[in-house]
């Protein structure tokens, strides 16, 4: 199954609030408002994940 990868990078696994100011570099996801830091593979897998199974459950 393929899921939009459309913002993963961009949203936050925790909260799932996208913005533009998460701070991102190749490797670290940074959510500046709560400064939640993740790895950013594993930030985006995470999201993946989450739109695979919503997608499952529709």
């Amino acid at each position: 199954m393929s899921v939009n990868p459309l913002n993963t990078i961009l949203t936050c696994s925790r909260c799932e609030r996208v913005r533009g100011s998460n701070s991102i570099s190749y490797s670290v996801f940074k959510r500046l408002v709560r400064e939640y830091t993740k790895h950013a593979d594993e930030s985006v897998a995470h999201n993946s994940l989450r739109a695979g199974l919503a997608r499952l459950a529709d």
